[in-house]
């Protein structure tokens, strides 16, 4: 199956406000045709999880007190429940979609570059999934809610909801990634390249200069993480029960 068969053609994106960036218009002529853009503000995706049936991804939701964590268990959860693919809010594509996921793609990840006190990262600036359920995003909520529930901080400000973790759940069961797309974040950073016999190509930019105009907290979290001011609310026990 082709990526212009996907059975949910959406793109997620997320921002403060229901705002646009020029990104946004340079990336949908190397989209599909039947595919479309949504952008989910601050209060949009504090609904989504208002309205989820899980209670326990609502409290892991609730107990983050940084938007870029919200945002990061968002883009699991949505793509989880409905499939899609996520887009940071200034990525954009330099290459038609087809190239980062070529025909017969379900899964497409990107491998994050070293460094960081990660020994093995999954980018998450850039997600893709053909179905919903998929067990990759299973397993990584499961993992989200365990961590949050228990006020763990890990070893890095990525390890609560972030690359490390994704990384984390893709090298301890690699069975759930068995179907995935893999494209890498290039080691200079701000990019994302396929990957293969053919060497690595730019397909997409993931950050652009002016990204604190649109989102101006953007890197909150990362102080928030050292000053240990991440979690809102008492730790609760068991974990979230989510299955594929």
């Amino acid at each position: 199956m082709s990526v212009d068969q996907w059975p949910h053609p959406v793109v997620y994106r997320s921002a403060p406000t229901n705002a646009t960036h020029p990104a946004h218009a340079r990336t949908q002529p190397l989209l599909p045709s039947t595919w479309t853009t949504t952008i989910y503000t601050h209060d949009q995706l504090d609904a989504y999880f208002e309205n989820h049936h899980n209670q326990r991804l609502k409290k892991c939701y609730a107990s983050l007190r940084p938007w870029a964590y919200r945002a990061d268990l968002f883009r699991l959860a949505i793509l989880h429940d409905r499939g899609g693919i996520w887009m940071d809010f200034t990525t954009e594509l330099l290459r038609p979609l087809r190239v980062l996921l070529p025909s017969g793609a379900s899964l497409g990840l990107v491998r994050e570059r070293p460094g960081f006190g990660m020994d093995y990262g999954v980018f998450n600036a850039f997600l893709a999934v053909r179905e919903p359920r998929h067990p990759f995003f299973a397993a990584a909520l499961e993992e989200c809610v365990t961590v949050c529930l228990a006020r763990d901080y890990g070893a890095t400000p990525w390890s609560i909801t972030g690359p490390e973790l994704l990384g984390r759940v893709a090298r301890d069961a690699p069975r759930l990634v068995r179907d995935v797309t893999w494209l890498r974040h290039a080691p200079e950073g701000g990019a994302i390249e396929t990957t293969g016999e053919h060497g690595h190509r730019r397909v997409a930019i993931t950050k652009h200069s002016d990204i604190r105009r649109f989102i101006p907290l953007s890197n909150a979290y990362i102080g928030m993480w050292k000053s240990r001011t991440v979690f809102r609310h008492s730790k609760s026990k068991g974990g979230l029960g989510i299955r594929s």
